[in-house]
């Protein structure tokens, strides 16, 4: 199936108020609801996520953050360019950590 639009739902109240919206103005039947599962929601919420989404084109993405961050690190919003991979790239200096 082709789908014109894509929401990403997180469960939280912003999502829940859009995804109650999109309902009532837009229709689902052309929409994708998308939740990025990190594999560390609490029961209720994917409880409640599963609930919400109920009747809809609802697709669970998992990913692993606990096996990414156990690799990588924590994420950080600021990082030194020479420290991303991109940044690496653009310097030409792939062996600079620090």
């Amino acid at each position: 199936m082709r789908f014109d639009y894509v929401l990403q739902f997180s469960g939280g109240r912003d999502s829940i108020a859009l995804l109650e919206w999109w309902k009532e103005n837009k229709g689902l039947d052309k929409t994708a609801v998308l939740w990025i599962d990190a594999g560390a929601s609490l029961p209720e919420l994917e409880k409640l996520i599963i609930e919400r989404t109920e009747g809809t084109n609802f697709f669970r993405i998992k990913t692993n953050s606990a096996s990414w961050i156990k690799q990588n690190g924590f994420p950080s919003d600021i990082v030194p360019i020479w420290m991303h991979g991109h940044g690496k790239i653009l310097s030409g200096n792939s062996e600079k950590t620090g």
